[in-house]
C-alpha cells in the first residue's frame, strides 16, 4: 500500500513542503493532497487537467 495514503492532510502538507525530501516524494503529496481535494482525479497523471479536459 502507498504511505500516502495512510497520511493525513497535514502530514501531506508537510512532506510536500520539506525541502530535506525528494523532490518526486514532494510531488506525489501533492498530487495525492490535490486528490483528495477533489482538484484533480486518480486517472489525472499529469495534474494539470480537470476529467472534463480542462486545464487547470
Amino acid at each position: 500500500m502507498n504511505p500516502l495514503l495512510k497520511m493525513t492532510d497535514e502530514e501531506l502538507i508537510n512532506t510536500t513542503q520539506d525541502e530535506t525530501l525528494d523532490y518526486d516524494i514532494r510531488i506525489h503529496a501533492s498530487k495525492e493532497y490535490l486528490k483528495r481535494k477533489g482538484v484533480i482525479g486518480d486517472g489525472e497523471e499529469d495534474g494539470l487537467h480537470k476529467s472534463d479536459g480542462q486545464c487547470i
